[in-house]
């Protein structure tokens, strides 16, 4: 919905963190002249070859045929350790390409980061399998095409020829381990909505037609329709209030018709939950003061005017919520909220399975 997305706080993209690295991949193309293991490079202010800096003593290879760790009995491959630090080595390296200033982790960091994200996924998944949990193949499917099909988006849009392939390979996956990855993080998802329930917060569901100048692209009014007296605007969206008050059962129709928010107005204005902090103070009040049912009269806001009706009006799980709303701060303390008590949770089923670490220098 453009246009409701000017009403809205700016929307946060939500998805995998690889989605999130492939979004910003248009950053991180390597320079086709060379890369950091080129020739050493002229001295800016003598002209001479700059001493190379000694190179730092590398850790043992992980021996992949030997465990790297036993939880609940089960242990965990030294393949599967290895392919998660070659996936956090590659993350940093880019992430290090878009940042180019940032204090990169020492490589005992990233093996530990790596050897303790594939026990804590062995841990859930012990749990998921003792409580009948799994990702469907209809749920991996679509993650793995929404995220196939947003990594073309960017291509496009960048004009870079980058391919998923491309990717996943940058990003050190294969088909087969993402598809894995992405099952993975559904059934993380699922334990942790079982055992640290969303938090609750008031929000409301409604649906509204804007009456006002057009708006651009940029979500400001556009030159030709300034000239037009705001008192019109406000005559428009009150004769529309009073037809209103006679047959609520119009609604959608005349948003489909009538309201400047193309967005929602092609769904009979419908703008689904939200909560306090999304949307414009003067629509935000009128909307949570609102009786359910209800049709407002008309609410100035920069936009215009706004006819409401409220649909719902409940306390719901977070996590039910546009992905807009995480950026409010009574959802991001819901957020930190469940953060907590699942990493609570999950430290105290790693002492349950008896996780034990084998490799070595971790």
């Amino acid at each position: 919905m453009p246009n409701v997305s000017r009403i809205r706080a700016s929307r946060a993209l939500a998805a995998t963190a690889l989605v999130g690295v492939a979004l910003a991949l248009s950053a991180c193309v390597s320079d086709s002249k060379g890369g950091a293991l080129g020739a050493p490079t002229p001295s800016p202010t003598t002209g001479a070859v700059a001493p190379t800096v000694p190179p730092v003593p590398t850790m043992p290879a992980i021996p992949r045929n030997k465990p790297a760790a036993v939880v609940a009995g089960t242990p965990i491959s030294g393949a599967a350790y290895a392919d998660a630090v070659t996936q956090v080595n590659k993350t940093v390296a880019q992430r290090k390409l878009q940042q180019p200033g940032m204090t990169a982790p020492t490589e005992r960091q990233i093996r530990s980061q790596a050897l303790n994200g594939v026990i804590d996924t062995a841990v859930v998944d012990h749990y998921a399998q003792q409580h009948g949990i799994k990702a469907t193949a209809q749920e991996v499917q679509r993650r793995y095409d929404a995220v196939q099909t947003q990594i073309a988006q960017q291509a496009l849009q960048t004009g870079q020829p980058v391919t998923f392939t491309d990717v996943l390979t940058q990003y050190g996956f294969t088909v087969a381990s993402f598809r894995k990855a992405l099952a993975d993080g559904i059934v993380s998802q699922k334990v942790e909505q079982r055992v640290a329930p969303p938090g609750l917060i008031e929000a409301v569901r409604a649906r509204h037609i804007l009456i006002g100048p057009p708006l651009a692209q940029t979500g400001t009014l556009t030159p030709t329709t300034k000239a037009r007296p705001d008192a019109a605007f406000k005559a428009e969206a009150m004769a529309l209030y009073q037809q209103l008050r006679k047959d609520p059962g119009r609604f959608a129709a005349l948003a489909r018709q009538k309201s400047i928010d193309t967005g929602s107005g092609a769904h009979g204005g419908e703008l689904g939950w939200f909560t306090k902090g999304m949307m414009v103070a003067s629509f935000q009040k009128a909307a949570f003061s609102l009786p359910v049912g209800q049709i407002s009269l008309p609410v100035k806001s920069p936009y215009g005017y706004h006819i409401i009706q409220v649909e719902e009006h409940k306390k719901i799980p977070f996590t039910a919520l546009p992905q807009s709303a995480q950026q409010t701060p009574a959802v991001q303390a819901l957020v930190r909220q469940q953060q907590t008590q699942f990493q609570t949770w999950l430290s105290a089923e790693r002492k349950r399975d008896h996780v034990r670490i084998l490799a070595q220098g971790v």
